[in-house]
């Protein structure tokens, strides 16, 4: 939270966001979710958001790309990415 407080202090109109829940406890990650949907409000930033929690990215963001060995498979518009079903299927690609 501090290196996301600090990256704000800077007026951002994107933030990166590189597994904001990796090794957190599942409670904690809900209240992740909500300081991301925060921070695109309050600040109009654009994040991306890299992670394989399918909960976090259906409830924060508008479009995924599924990334493998770096090129991307997959592509999720607004609708399929609320769909935690299909995105489970894209992630497991």
């Amino acid at each position: 939270m501090l290196a996301i407080g600090r990256a704000l202090a800077g007026g951002p109109e994107i933030m990166i966001l590189d597994e904001p829940s990796e090794g957190v406890q599942l409670n904690i990650v809900g209240q992740i979710g909500e300081a991301i949907l925060n921070f695109r409000k309050q600040f109009n930033l654009s994040i991306i958001l890299i992670d394989q929690n399918a909960s976090l990215i259906s409830v924060t963001i508008d479009r995924a790309y599924a990334v493998e060995k770096g090129s991307v498979v997959a592509m999720l518009d607004f609708d399929a990415v609320r769909n935690e079903e299909k995105l489970s299927q894209v992630l497991s690609i």
